[in-house]
């Protein structure tokens, strides 16, 4: 497998509920405001759009960063032969 395939990693640093009305009237340069308790709160570590890490926004001098706390374990899909028979349970029967 390529250790060189590209993918797009994303970060969600927090929420806020908004009325529809003033999602509608968002503009380019609007602030969403998300500074309660954003520094306690993980974020959410994607990799393309799939959830991969939980993490934490840091400060180090001028740079603001995420360092990764918990790394989301999901299980393997089980390979499949297509070429063996089903199992007979799960062959179909014709009436």
């Amino acid at each position: 497998m390529s250790k060189e395939i590209e993918v797009d990693i994303s970060v969600v640093i927090g929420a806020t509920p908004m009325p529809i009305g003033q999602l509608l009237k968002v503009e380019a340069g609007a602030i969403f405001d998300l500074t309660d308790g954003l520094s306690e709160r993980p974020v959410a570590i994607y990799a393309d759009d799939e959830l991969i890490a939980h993490g934490q926004v840091v400060r180090r001098g001028d740079t603001v960063g995420v360092e990764v706390t918990e790394r989301v374990n999901r299980p393997r899909p089980v390979p499949v032969d297509l070429r063996a028979s089903p199992p007979a349970w799960m062959k179909l029967t014709s009436n």
